[in-house]
């Protein structure tokens, strides 16, 4: 299973150099040479990686095992793929409860990282209600993960938040900066989708 995780980093990597059918490639290897999943943790780690090509429904397939509660690792994980995947979703009953979880566990587990995307997810909660409060809460939280190397994290979770707000100038501000952070890191195919967010939430909608 580590060989399939250093697999499913090298798919990552081989997307966002705009090779998206060496990508491919690299994913059927992966899943064929993936053992039957008996130790979950290593779909969590592979979720969270590869959510950007695979998308979200095979992330959801990836999730769709519950960790057990007396692991804090895989909960740890879990939850870190799925506070988004649920935000994006926009199942504000269960991100809710997925917030109240990840900020027990980043407590109990000393795992801050996990707060912070928490603390993401209770902003994306009020995009509907608060943009304004949205976006400075997408902007503390990342910075606070990038400021502990967690960049292309920080650099995801800023695109989902400029999605999530949608149109509108903060919406617009959120995929710049997202775009700018993924140009740095040479993560080519996300800095595009976040321009393509940014021309999204800049375009006025029919009238």
């Amino acid at each position: 299973m580590t060989a399939v995780v250093g697999i499913a980093g090298r798919v990552l990597w081989l997307y966002e150099s705009l090779e998206p059918d060496a990508a491919a490639s690299a994913l059927e290897l992966m899943n064929h040479l993936r053992p039957p999943a008996r130790r979950s943790i290593y779909n969590y780690f592979i979720a969270e990686l590869l959510r950007p090509f695979i998308g979200l429904e095979p992330t959801r397939a990836l999730l769709r095992r519950q960790p057990p509660t007396h692991d804090a690792a895989a909960r740890i994980l879990y939850l870190r793929t799925r506070l988004p995947v649920l935000a994006l979703d926009r199942d504000h009953d269960a991100l809710g409860r997925a917030i109240a979880d990840a900020r027990r566990v980043a407590h109990d587990a000393c795992a801050p990282a996990l707060g912070w995307i928490a603390d993401w997810a209770a902003g994306a909660q009020a995009t509907a209600d608060s943009p304004a409060d949205a976006l400075a809460r997408a902007r503390a939280a990342t910075r606070a993960l990038a400021d502990h190397g967690e960049h292309y994290i920080a650099a995801r979770l800023l695109l989902d938040s400029a999605l999530l707000i949608g149109g509108g100038s903060w919406g617009g501000q959120l995929g710049e900066e997202a775009a700018e952070r993924f140009d740095a890191m040479g993560a080519l195919a996300s800095a595009a989708q976040a321009r393509g967010a940014v021309h999204l939430t800049l375009t006025p909608g029919p009238q």
